[in-house]
């Protein structure tokens, strides 16, 4: 029982023992040829294929969620720079007893300023902006130098 399929074979008289020697010698040169590794099949071919296809489609999937990722964090950057900008160079408002009418939107909104501040805004080197629910007035140069910042 222990003898190999080909020894069972040559015993039984169905192969001729010259033939016998002739398989065994080409399958030894395909062993030698191929490292010592068995033949690779087109299964296992096509398997390695898919696996490759499937691992450089994963990089590129992550490549590209990385550099979302990194978009978002720049512009999260730009807008909390452009938070602490408004913050820093916002123009104090206590004591203003003018109504300053303008328009966010559609909607008409109003603010109270002194009478040094409407002037400004009427001559145009003071801006009103909108930073989350309340309105900051900040120079108007600082306005126009980072409204270009925040994508639309």
């Amino acid at each position: 029982m222990a003898n190999s399929l080909q020894d069972q074979l040559l015993k039984a008289g169905l192969v001729k023992a010259q033939s016998l020697k002739q398989a065994r010698s080409t399958q030894h040169k395909q062993s030698k040829q191929s490292g010592g590794k068995s033949v690779e099949t087109t299964e296992t071919a096509e398997a390695r294929a898919a696996a490759e296809r499937a691992r450089i489609e994963k990089l590129e999937r992550d490549r590209e969620l990385n550099r979302q990722r990194q978009e978002e964090a720049a512009l999260h950057a730009a807008v909390n720079e452009i938070r602490q900008l408004i913050h820093a160079n916002r123009v104090v408002r206590d004591g203003g007893d003018l109504v300053y009418n303008f328009t966010d939107g559609v909607t008409l909104k109003r603010i109270y300023v002194n009478k040094e501040q409407q002037a400004k805004l009427v001559a145009g080197r003071l801006a009103i902006v909108r930073q989350d629910t309340f309105y900051e007035v900040i120079p108007a140069e600082l306005w126009r130098e980072y409204v270009n910042v925040i994508p639309v």
